[in-house]
């Protein structure tokens, strides 16, 4: 798998504004891998949450790696197995009054959304994707939603099955990537607010999130489909009718006028000789 070239072609087809990213979960920490990707603490000072790693790979093409001690965000540690949760968790703590009205909700919510084995991972790792110094678990695309369905069309065509978006409104990066990777497929997923406020998500993105065991299936698919001039992005306008000048407001009935001497001088012919 030739990631720079798979990137490349992914970038073009799909007139990507922002990096592909690269994501690489560790079950024994960063170990030799420390001194090749920036750490929260000790570059920047501080702890991190997932969003934000992400959003310096596809920002500024940083590769971050980081271990649970430097991850800032509940939602990172609980839903990509880098710790067991407590108890009032599945109780729906984190989501009542906030994301539920009821407890019986936030228990729902609390309870069903994706996550990893708990203590599974000791280390989380973003790159972007033609750039890891590592060998990626899975990779991350944030664009518009005309590019989403550019991807989901490449998906539908290699599987004939429909790619799932599922949201519980909070979480989005991070429940994505789990569901992924358990599922073993992609998926298309929605931002949710931490993305957006702190990973900074812009307000017109979308994300899907991948095993990278796809990328080559999806990027032939995005050719071939290319390839044929239809499912395109952006789409091709469909041009081939007549533009109703007449039903322009105030002066539409004299742009009529204009047209009926026209068609009288040409002959009735319709412009067509």
């Amino acid at each position: 798998m030739d990631l720079k070239e798979l990137t490349t072609s992914l970038v073009s087809e799909l007139k990507l504004r922002t990096k592909p990213v690269a994501v690489k979960l560790l079950g024994d920490g960063l170990g030799d891998l420390s001194s090749r990707v920036m750490r929260p603490l000790r570059d920047f000072r501080r702890k991190l949450t997932f969003c934000q790693m992400v959003a310096m790979s596809r920002y500024y093409g940083f590769a971050v790696g980081a271990e649970m001690g430097e991850i800032s965000c509940p939602g990172t540690l609980l839903i990509l197995g880098m710790m067991p949760p407590p108890p009032f968790v599945k109780e729906g703590m984190l989501s009542l009054g906030l994301y539920a009205e009821t407890r019986e909700a936030a228990a729902k919510i609390d309870s069903s959304l994706p996550s990893l084995r708990p203590g599974s991972v000791k280390a989380i790792v973003t790159a972007p994707l033609d750039e890891a110094p590592f060998e990626p678990d899975a990779f991350l695309v944030y664009g518009t939603p005309g590019q989403m369905v550019k991807l989901a069309a490449a998906y539908v065509y290699k599987t004939g099955e429909p790619l799932r978006l599922e949201t519980f409104a909070k979480a989005g990066s991070d429940t994505a990537v789990a569901a992924a990777l358990r599922e073993g497929r992609p998926r298309l997923f929605l931002p949710g607010l931490g993305d957006r406020m702190v990973g900074r998500v812009e307000d017109y993105e979308m994300g899907f999130a991948s095993p990278m065991s796809w990328l080559p299936e999806i990027v032939d698919g995005l050719k071939k489909q290319t390839s044929l001039g239809f499912i395109t992005y952006p789409p091709a306008p469909i041009l081939t009718y007549t533009a109703r000048f007449d039903l322009i407001p105030v002066v539409g009935e004299y742009y009529k006028k204009v047209l009926e001497e026209a068609e009288r001088l040409a002959g009735g012919q319709g412009g067509q000789g």
